[in-house]
């Protein structure tokens, strides 16, 4: 299970250890992403729920209590030997879903390098877990976080990354499948999007697409709106996972998340780091130590005056090629082996490990469910009034097996006579989430019946859709249903008990 997240960093961390897994064991993905058809396309089983700010969601309460509803439906479905949660934050409201489930074993992979100060509350929680993992830090001597002083409770891993160096693409190979021109000095600019991002962005493309000789690809978000871009630039849509192209790029200039920073270094991409503020992860000190120790460039954030002196570095190749030696000497181990080794023993039927030969994290369980109450009150504090009242969906729609042409014609039909998108609610089992997203519309996922039977044939394809349907309806009460591409009696048997006006 992972949050939401401002990009890929938790899922591209799961299915980094999920590919890994001894045969025999099958993982199941649950997040809050909105990149989950991502890992779709990876050859997972997914299944997501919208997170607490997308449309739709109700008052945090609200929402807190259809997750608990929505973990304990999976957790019934699924019965599996192993919960993994990948977040900053565990949620009260899935911890209490999973703790119901005797003999479940819980992991929390609990990233380091927070922001100084900030966290303490949520470090109680580690109480609710069996087991702690910290994935490995490069930047770990400037990790100045809360983290630190609790690493006795944790088993810490190598840094994860996604990709083996085998699986990477020769540069002409790799040039190839982005569209790219030989013969030129590539540049990859991802620095994600937003109001903070953007301005970040055109500056870099201006800079260096104003350089002869030089060919500039953007890396477009899976989970953001479109990014506009100049003609001369080649924009990347769906390219994951990017790292299995940085041979065809001469350098890059990234923000310094966990992922992006430790793959970069890894592959011996030479790179400029912009750090990115966030609420507890700390990329300013990964980019600080990367600089220092001769791995990278950087600056202090995206409205840095030394980008363009950064970038006018970057064009020596004299430079880059001491940045890319440094990168492969620091080269280890992928920490995604020994996690997904681990994960597989505790996940055997008869699997029986002594808990002493691993870390335990902290006993605290009355701080534990104290952060419960504090979370709470502060979920009322920080969402805006209009949040704690969101109106109730009006119109619940059911939408599987069904074309994008159909979808988005049913979905026209049914806004047509003014219904405010967020008023509508959309089950459906399509991947399309940016069709959806750019109708405004509230949606909750179910899995596609042949993803199941795929994955876990066992399952009752018309019970799991039961489930998964009582389970984002629960709290919302639309007034009326209506489907697309499928009948009446489909509702009837998916929806036992719909309003009589439906």
């Amino acid at each position: 299970m992972t949050s939401n997240g401002t990009g890929l960093g938790h899922l591209t961390r799961s299915m980094a250890v999920a590919r890994r897994l001894d045969p025999g064991v099958e993982p199941v993905f649950l997040t809050l992403s909105g990149a989950a058809p991502v890992v779709r396309e990876q050859g997972f089983l997914v299944d997501y729920m919208g997170a607490y700010d997308t449309p739709g969601a109700g008052s945090h309460l609200e929402w807190s209590r259809r997750l608990r509803a929505r973990v304990a439906s999976l957790l019934a479905d699924v019965r599996p030997a192993v919960v993994v949660f990948d977040g900053a934050h565990p949620y009260p409201s899935a911890i209490e879903a999973m703790r119901s489930v005797p003999g479940l074993t819980s992991v929390w992979s609990r990233r380091p390098l927070w922001q100084p100060r900030r966290g303490r509350a949520i470090l109680a929680l580690a109480a609710a877990f069996d087991l702690v993992l910290e994935p490995g830090e490069l930047a770990a001597d400037d990790d100045a976080g809360l983290t630190v002083a609790r690493r006795d409770e944790a088993l810490r891993l190598d840094p994860i990354v996604f990709c083996d160096e085998s699986e990477l693409l020769a540069r002409e190979e790799a040039e190839r499948a982005l569209g790219l021109e030989p013969g030129c000095l590539n540049v990859l600019v991802a620095l994600g999007q937003g109001r903070r991002v953007d301005a970040a962005v055109r500056r870099c493309l201006a800079r260096l697409a104003a350089e002869p000789g030089v060919q500039v690809a953007a890396l477009e978000s899976s989970i953001s709106t479109r990014l506009d871009v100049p003609g001369d630039v080649k924009l990347l849509r769906e390219t994951y996972p990017v790292s299995r192209y940085y041979r065809a790029f001469d350098f890059a200039v990234s923000a310094a998340g966990y992922n992006a920073y430790h793959e970069l270094i890894r592959f011996a991409v030479p790179t400029l780091f912009v750090p990115m503020p966030r609420e507890l992860d700390d990329q300013a000190a990964r980019a600080r130590y990367a600089e220092r120790a001769g791995i990278a460039l950087a600056c202090d954030g995206p409205g840095s005056e030394l980008i363009e002196p950064r970038l006018e570095e970057m064009l020596d190749a004299s430079l880059r090629a001491r940045l890319a030696v440094r990168g492969r000497e620091l080269a280890g181990p992928n920490g995604a082996v020994e996690a997904a080794r681990l994960l597989s023993r505790l996940a055997q039927p008869d699997a029986v490990w002594d808990r002493t030969e691993l870390p335990r994290p902290r006993s605290g369980r009355a701080a534990m469910w104290a952060t419960r109450a504090r979370a709470q009150a502060s979920a009322l504090i920080r969402h805006p009034v209009e949040r704690r009242g969101s109106p109730r969906p009006e119109l619940a729609c059911v939408a599987l097996d069904t074309s994008d042409g159909e979808l988005l014609a049913g979905l026209d039909e049914l806004l047509g006579d003014g219904l405010d998108p967020v008023r509508l609610l959309v089950l459906t089992d399509s991947a399309e989430f940016a069709l959806l997203r750019e109708a405004g519309v509230a949606f909750e996922y179910v899995p596609p019946r042949a993803d199941v039977e795929a994955h876990l044939p066992e399952l009752d394809y018309d019970e799991l859709v039961r489930r998964r349907l009582a389970a984002a309806l629960a709290g919302r009460s639309p007034h009326r249903f209506e489907a697309i591409g499928a009948s009446r009696e489909d509702l009837a048997r998916w929806i036992p008990a719909p309003p009589d006006r439906a």
